[in-house]
């Protein structure tokens, strides 16, 4: 009996020491009920007084001995009885909070926290009664991160070459615009030569004239 005790004493005290208590939960089928052992501990150096109580009260909840002397370095169970008698199905919800009355006053002071254990019931159509039952805590929430956008690398475009049959029609046009040159400068030295000769030809026909007219 020492044994077990001292089990649970050790396993209340790994809870107390993370702080946040786990969910205890037990199913019930109606009218049923279902005792177990609710262990605590007293870490102080000198003996503390605990309450035990459930926050806010439920009848269908009952903790013998509420209060109880624990000496210092020691442990000590609480029998807890839940009861489905009378109630309808659901959940019900209370805490089971455990408090040192004496440890403020004691000398010296013991600054042992109070510790809460949530406990629900829930009344079902099951076939016999279920067993207490840890409820593990929920993981903490881990906050969306907008993810990174990475950097893309540019897509190579190489340049456009000139196709084979643009090449031609450049060609084609850069002879035309140079045989049509080759034709206005022909004409035009043409032209030159036909005014050139023109004055000649009158000049001949005036002394020719003249001639004609001494001999007369």
């Amino acid at each position: 009996m020492r044994r077990e005790v001292t089990t649970a004493a050790i396993l209340l005290g790994l809870a107390a020491g993370a702080g946040a208590q786990n969910d205890t939960r037990i199913s019930l089928p109606p009218n049923a009920r279902q005792t177990s052992q609710f262990p605590f501990a007293n870490t102080c150096s000198s003996g503390q007084m605990f309450k035990v109580s459930s926050q806010p009260p439920a009848d269908w909840l009952s903790l013998e001995p509420s209060t109880v002397n624990v000496g210092p370095n020691s442990s000590f169970q609480t029998r807890l009885t839940v009861s489905a008698a009378n109630r309808a199905l659901g959940s019900y919800h209370t805490t089971v909070k455990v408090v040192c009355m004496s440890c403020a006053a004691s000398d010296p002071p013991c600054p042992l926290d109070a510790k809460e254990f949530p406990i629900e019931l829930r009344i079902t159509n099951i076939g016999t009664p279920g067993s207490f039952e840890t409820i593990p805590a929920p993981p903490a929430a881990v906050p969306a991160t907008t993810p990174r956008q990475t950097a893309q690398p540019m897509p190579y475009i190489p340049p456009e070459e000139p196709s084979p049959s643009g090449n031609r029609v450049f060609l084609l046009v850069a002879a035309a615009l140079l045989a049509m040159g080759l034709i206005g400068a022909v004409f035009a030295v043409r032209a030159l030569t036909a005014g050139r000769k023109a004055p000649s030809a009158s000049g001949e026909l005036s002394a020719e004239s003249e001639r004609h007219q001494v001999r007369r």
